[in-house]
């Protein structure tokens, strides 16, 4: 079986095979048409309340405050755990979140997470963690954004 899944395609899912860093502001060129973007931006009432009710998994704002730049965008590692927004403040084992949320399982393994040091900031297509989100005195904010690079 973990031969047969091996030779199914992927690039209709962003992957990653290893750590590499994300500057901010930059861009990370991922394999197949894929890009994680970063970019700094000075939050008002309009953007934080896009931010805090944002529609689109496939991007996401993060509290400036909170990150240590670069950012890492790695593949999952064993034990990984992060704290989803909306399940306040509990976690969750990064490969029991992606259980749930249906994605397939030959994606997973090599499935693009945003971190700060070892602490998981965004899945990008799913959710950002919550220690990690806008609230109404951020004046700082990093937007994250997962794109294919090769449709447009």
């Amino acid at each position: 079986l973990a031969e047969w899944e091996a030779l199914l395609p992927t690039s209709e899912w962003p992957q990653i095979l290893e750590e590499v860093l994300l500057p901010v502001p930059g861009a990370l060129e991922l394999p197949d048409g894929w890009r994680i973007a970063a970019e700094r931006v000075t939050t008002n009432k309009i953007i934080r309340n896009q931010a805090q009710h944002n529609p689109d998994p496939f991007q996401a704002w993060i509290d400036a405050k909170h990150i240590q730049e670069p950012l890492i965008v790695r593949p999952r590692r064993e034990g990984d755990r992060f704290q989803p927004f909306g399940m306040d403040g509990h976690s969750i084992k990064i490969s029991d979140f992606m259980i749930n949320e249906k994605l397939p399982r030959r994606a997973r393994r090599a499935w693009p997470l945003v971190c700060r040091a070892e602490q998981i900031l965004w899945l990008p297509g799913f959710r950002l963690a919550h220690p990690f989100c806008i609230t109404d005195s951020t004046t700082e904010a990093v937007q994250l954004k997962l794109m294919r690079s090769d449709l447009g």
